[in-house]
């Protein structure tokens, strides 16, 4: 029987930053077909580099020490889904800082959100990240540890990953290609997972401003209330594993992943889509009011209507 799985916020690896090895959290290769995944790559002052994708799962991998200034790294990530970028140099000590990434389309715009094409590689080159408050000190305001606004890799002599992808195949990278909507949301809409659009991550950002990021506080809101009891900052209501209170859509997303393999139930090729969403808009075929729900599923748990044993077929067609 398929059940609803919550998506944990922030899945983060517990290596120290600028290791001798690179782990990745929420990967399986053997699990994972080589040709439903990518790879980022590049090198870094060392540090952690996490890839916070669509559906709230986060994935992460520590820079390898060379003896160099310019630890490597390999990301490995599944493919069809987009991520935002954030780099954490001295982890878990009072000089940590993190950065947001962020890179330009052709128009200058900065993007932070990023799709590629299954098999890719993708060089960021070498990223100059400051390894401390004192050297972030004019890019971090506010001293919360957090930069303020997106590390631009144009800007620092990295390489842009938008001129290295053509996440929709349609011969034009996404750098030109004022049509192709998979790095970037149409105006109007928000993104979920940054809903001031900042370029900063919800879960980076500081909710209650009280100099600790929504990641690491144990009470987001500021009610005096610990999140572990506080049923405001607990509720989820698409069971997304985002909580409302830092969850844009929080009305219109149920993400089933029953075996907690990165991918939905019903999406069997693993290329990011539900199979029956065909042209790639992001909705099932039988969502036409795109409210991330069948059509049929009107209690909203994520199940047709009359799909009573919760196996995701309508009981007509039910062959179990």
């Amino acid at each position: 029987m398929k059940k609803i799985t919550l998506i944990p916020l922030l899945v983060m690896g517990l290596t120290a930053c600028g290791g001798s090895s690179s782990t990745t959290s929420n990967t399986n290769p053997s699990a994972t077909p080589a040709l439903t995944t990518s790879k980022i790559t590049g090198t870094v002052p060392g540090t952690r580099i996490d890839a916070i994708a669509d559906n709230g799962r986060t994935y992460t991998v520590n820079s390898v020490n060379n003896g160099t200034a310019k630890h490597p790294f390999s990301l490995e990530l599944p493919s069809g889904m987009g991520y935002r970028l954030v780099m954490v140099t001295n982890e878990n000590t009072p000089d940590e800082v993190i950065t947001p990434i962020g890179f330009k389309d052709a128009q200058g715009t900065v993007q932070t959100r990023l799709k590629f094409q299954a098999g890719q590689t993708i060089d960021l080159g070498n990223v100059p990240l400051a390894m401390g408050h004192n050297a972030a000190a004019l890019t971090d305001t506010n001293h919360d540890g957090v930069i303020d606004s997106p590390m631009i890799l144009d800007d620092v002599g990295a390489k842009n990953p938008l001129t290295q992808v053509d996440a929709d195949k349609d011969g034009v990278n996404d750098f030109s290609d004022s049509d192709h909507g998979g790095y970037k949301y149409a105006i109007g809409v928000i993104d979920p997972l940054d809903i001031n659009h900042n370029g900063v991550p919800n879960v980076f950002e500081d909710q209650d401003g009280d100099g600790i990021v929504n990641a690491k506080d144990n009470d987001i809101n500021g009610d005096g209330i610990l999140n572990a009891n506080d049923t405001v900052t607990n509720t989820d209501t698409d069971h997304d594993g985002i909580p409302n209170i830092i969850d844009a859509d929080s009305l219109t997303k149920v993400v089933i992943d029953s075996n907690n393999d990165g991918y939905m139930d019903d999406d069997l090729n693993r290329d990011g889509f539900h199979d029956s969403d065909a042209n790639r808009d992001g909705y099932m075929e039988d969502d036409l009011n795109h409210d991330g729900f069948h059509d049929t599923d009107t209690n909203h748990d994520g199940y047709y209507d009359d799909d009573l044993n919760h196996n995701g077929e309508h009981d007509s067609n039910d062959r179990d």
